[in-house]
């Protein structure tokens, strides 16, 4: 199994060229959705909460497994928050670095 690739025109998305083939298409498909996922997070962490409130209501599901529910999801949602914050803090420090390489090649 040929693991590296030398040949530079067969590149694939992934990898840039370093493996001999890309991800599974079951893998892509998959990969296709993370931005818009990202976008949903806080209305599918909604959802799921109202939909515990609803099973607890219907006795499905305890009430103390409800709250454990709850604060469970609050707790995705802050880390969510977190790396989002995060991923924007790393993205502005990226383009001033990127301004200031660009300005030094300039001038």
């Amino acid at each position: 199994m040929v693991l590296f690739m030398s040949d530079k025109n067969s590149s694939n998305a992934m990898w840039g060229g370093r493996f001999a083939s890309g991800p599974d298409a079951i893998m892509e498909a998959i990969n296709a959705s993370i931005g818009f996922d990202k976008r949903m997070a806080a209305q599918d962490i909604a959802g799921s909460i109202a939909h515990s409130a609803m099973l607890a209501k219907q006795n499905i599901i305890t009430d103390s497994y409800h709250i454990s529910n709850i604060d469970s999801l609050i707790d995705k949602k802050q880390k969510i928050k977190n790396i989002l914050k995060l991923q924007m803090v790393w993205l502005i420090l990226y383009l001033e670095v990127w301004d200031m390489v660009e300005l030094w090649f300039l001038h």
